[in-house]
């Protein structure tokens, strides 16, 4: 079972609406095989351009899990609030276990 990674880049327009979406998000999550790796508001950038608002990084034990929680009925209840009120990509990338 390989792990991944999900990475999140948002413009979020709308914060009010936006905050129906992050305030759940953390509850939603705790009921998964996943952690919260970190996020900024305006992240650092070292090379190139962010343009976006906010950068999200999460990490699931498998890309089913990640699946389970996507398509779960509580995330599928909050996700609306979020696509209403940003836009972005999710980008899904393996996570590499070196030594």
């Amino acid at each position: 079972m390989t792990a991944v990674l999900a990475i999140a880049h948002l413009k979020i327009h709308d914060p009010e609406t936006y905050a129906q979406y992050g305030e759940p998000f953390m509850a939603i999550l705790a009921g998964f095989d996943a952690k919260l790796l970190g996020f900024a508001d305006g992240p650092e950038v070292l090379e190139g351009r962010f343009d976006g608002t906010r950068l999200v990084v999460l990490e699931f034990a498998s890309r089913e899990e990640l699946d389970r929680w996507y398509q779960s009925e509580a995330y599928q209840g909050i996700l609306p609030h979020r696509l209403a009120a940003s836009d972005g990509d999710v980008w899904i990338v393996p996570k590499l276990d070196l030594p």
